[in-house]
């Protein structure tokens, strides 16, 4: 059983969303992180200024890093695959390559590597994924609530799909066409 938090935090002031990031932790039961590899995932559609909406706020990423940090994770990782990213992508406009580089986290490029996994809830269906999974203790979803053509609205399972390499998304989309394929695709993802 998942637990959720939500909590209010009206202004992207660093320090607000981190008391406000730890509240959210601390209600939604986060699970012990100590001596743990942690991948945090932002939802990074494009590599956009962040004063745009459509990335995950480097805030939130700051703090989330720091709050892993000091629940006494041994190492935290950060990663995503925008849909038309370039080998070796690193998000700078959006400041959140910036905060790896500030807070000492390694920024993954999912791109490199990938591993195939047989995905749940998809009738076998075979899909790589960032092969930093297989390195990881965990993994942390910091999705952007946005609207989605198929879905209508995003989440944090949507979120996961960034774990399949950049141009491995487009067979996805003709391979899972309506509403209830392409959530049965999401949640196999969330479930591997």
């Amino acid at each position: 059983m998942s637990s959720v938090a939500i909590v209010r935090c009206e202004q992207y002031e660093q320090a607000l969303v981190d008391q406000a990031v730890a509240v959210a932790c601390e209600k939604g039961e986060m699970p012990d992180v100590r001596d743990k590899r942690i991948l945090l995932k932002p939802n990074i559609l494009s590599d956009a200024k962040e004063e745009r909406g459509i990335t995950t706020h480097s805030a939130v990423l700051r703090a989330m890093i720091r709050h892993l940090k000091s629940q006494g994770a041994k190492e935290v990782l950060v990663g995503d695959s925008p849909g038309l990213q370039k080998p070796n992508f690193q998000p700078k406009a959006s400041g959140i390559y910036q905060v790896c580089e500030e807070e000492g986290v390694q920024w993954i490029d999912f791109t490199k590597q990938p591993k195939t996994y047989t995905i749940p809830y998809t009738r076998g269906k075979k899909l790589p994924l960032a092969a930093v999974l297989s390195q990881v203790d965990m993994v942390f979803s910091l999705p952007k609530f946005k609207t989605h053509q198929l879905m209508y609205a995003t989440g944090a399972v949507k979120n996961l799909f960034g774990l399949v390499p950049n141009l491995y998304k487009s067979p996805c989309h003709v391979q899972f066409p309506s509403r209830e394929q392409f959530a049965s695709l999401m949640v196999g993802i969330a479930s591997s």
